[in-house]
């Protein structure tokens, strides 16, 4: 554990230079910012008949009392933009007191202007638990059994330097260093430098508008995992032959070694040629053809609730070579939110870790702001992650719909997501996990409100050692016993199938007080 927190440090100082950052600012009247704080705790007594999630057969109930004080923070305006979102948790079994725990969760980002229009400063960490394998604790549970999950922390710290060349041209310099460590987990640390220069034509520019991109990026590994390198070209140009029509060129150069891929990259040079057709505001395609080179896009804008955007690509050299499809989809109604995505993308764990928020990002559709905590319970939601936490590049293809209603009384939330994880070396082996989750809120009261959830998720290996189903219900109550006070009494039952013997039910009542101050 002393080796763990020696090298959480380097996470630790980049908060501190954020926070130091933040502070500086704050001494001038030209960086002020709205502030606002919400300092929380909450305190469940929990009563379950199969605390350890044992096989059938094997249950174990218990009380447990679980305390959970945590804080909220947004600042915006002047020249900051900053979150933190943190959550501590103890939990005390009565009866196995050797399964209490403590643990911590921690979202942080922010943006601040050092030079106005010209430098700015990217800061951000995260701090949270995920599973070590597939269909162990999947689901967002509370309790974690020791030694089924991981501690995963991250943080990173990005300098920018924006630079306009009057109406001829604008630059944009950014420096990237970020970490990553794993406890209780093959996975291995790494550290992340990178460097990106574009520049790109003003607002000057009418017919011909053209970009240049220079990117490096180096990340080393703990332990005898050799480093990965990336380095890469590309210029693109574009001239408009008419008011609908433009010609389009891009030519690139690729240098990755992936000490994992080094046997199926190909390096080297591509080009390629093309069109875009864009009508009017609300239609916009475009296509390039050449050598280890094409791409094809379609983007649609028929009203402003509505975009959408799909991709193919197919290019034959650098890590990310092959065919790729992406897509995204968005559309509000007066009552609803829609949205839809697809991704096809070669990373692994580590880029994945460095490069995502530790928790889930809660959108309330009653204020159309992001929070990440549920405002229900006033808890901090966990990020779900179902997948072996190992080395290793990975082919990702990963889909998800999500959607919320809320008109008079009711609020309903649901998704539906698949992802899929093809590892590229090694024993070949394939992850994949699909599920959904849907819930549905109604206040039936004045200061009262049910809440109706549900959660399934199927899990799959190669070596098939973790397949299976794992299906959550939950009913509660929620009830406003004070202007910052909410009660809430649970009930729910989780079943595990598990093709290896692992599957277990659960049946749990939890009495939860939450407070805000």
């Amino acid at each position: 554990m002393s080796e763990w927190k020696s090298r959480m440090g380097g996470a630790a100082a980049l908060v501190g230079a954020a926070a130091g950052l933040v502070a500086f600012g704050g001494a001038t009247d030209a960086w002020a910012a709205d502030w606002k704080a919400q300092p929380f705790v909450s305190v469940s007594g929990i009563l379950s008949d199969n605390v350890d999630q044992l096989p059938r057969g094997e249950e174990n109930g218990d009380f447990v009392i679980e305390v959970r004080p945590g804080i909220s923070l947004r600042g915006t305006g002047g020249r900051v933009d900053l979150g933190l979102d943190y959550e501590a948790q103890g939990t005390f079994y009565t009866d196995n007191s050797d399964l209490s725990s403590f643990t911590n969760r921690l979202n942080f980002f922010s943006t601040t202007e050092l030079v106005e229009e010209r430098l700015f400063v990217d800061v951000g960490a995260n701090y949270f638990q995920t599973a070590n394998s597939p269909g162990v604790n999947a689901s967002l549970d509370s309790l974690l059994a020791d030694g089924t999950y991981s501690n995963v922390g991250s943080a990173r710290i990005s300098p920018r330097w924006r630079e306009r060349f009057g109406s001829f041209a604008e630059s944009d310099l950014t420096l990237l260093y970020a970490l990553t460590r794993f406890e209780n987990s093959t996975a291995s640390d790494s550290d992340i430098s990178s460097a990106s220069w574009n520049i790109k034509s003003g607002d000057g520019a009418t017919r011909l508008q053209w970009s240049l991109d220079l990117d490096r990026e180096v990340t080393s590994y703990s332990g005898n995992t050799p480093s990965d390198s990336s380095n890469s070209a590309e210029a693109n140009t574009s001239y408009a032959i008419s008011d609908d029509w433009a010609v389009l060129a891009r030519w690139g150069y690729t240098q990755d070694n992936i000490s994992d891929l080094n046997n199926i990259i190909e390096n080297g040079a591509y080009w390629s040629g093309g069109l875009r057709w864009s009508p009017s505001r609300k239609v916009s395609a475009a296509a390039w053809y050449g050598r280890k080179d094409q791409e094809y896009t379609l983007d649609l804008k028929p009203t402003e609730r509505t975009t959408f955007h799909l991709g193919f690509s197919d290019r034959a050299v650098g890590e990310d070579s092959g065919p790729r499809w992406n897509m995204d989809f968005s559309h509000r109604t007066a009552y609803s939110s829609w949205g839809a995505s697809y991704i096809d993308e070669v990373t692994n764990v580590q880029q994945l870790t460095a490069n995502t928020n530790g928790l889930i990002s809660f959108l309330d559709p009653a204020t159309g702001q992001t929070m990440f905590f549920d405002p229900v319970t006033g808890r901090l939601l966990n990020r779900q992650e179902t997948f072996t936490l190992r080395d290793g590049s990975f082919e990702r293809k990963r889909f998800q719909l999500n959607s919320s209603y809320e008109k008079g009384r009711s609020l309903v939330y649901g998704s539906i997501y698949q992802e899929q994880r093809d590892f590229l070396s090694g024993d070949a082996a394939q992850e994949k996990s699909l599920g959904f989750n849907l819930s549905w809120s109604w206040r039936f009261a004045p200061r009262t409100r049910s809440v109706v959830s549900t959660e399934w998720e199927r899990t799959s290996s190669s070596d098939g050692a973790t397949d299976g189903d794992l299906l959550v219900g939950t009913i509660g109550v929620t009830h406003q016993l004070a202007a910052d006070v909410d009660g809430l009494l649970e009930y729910k039952h989780s079943r595990s199938d598990v093709d290896s013997d692992l599957g277990y039910d659960e049946n749990r009542l939890t009495m939860t007080i939450n407070m805000r101050f």
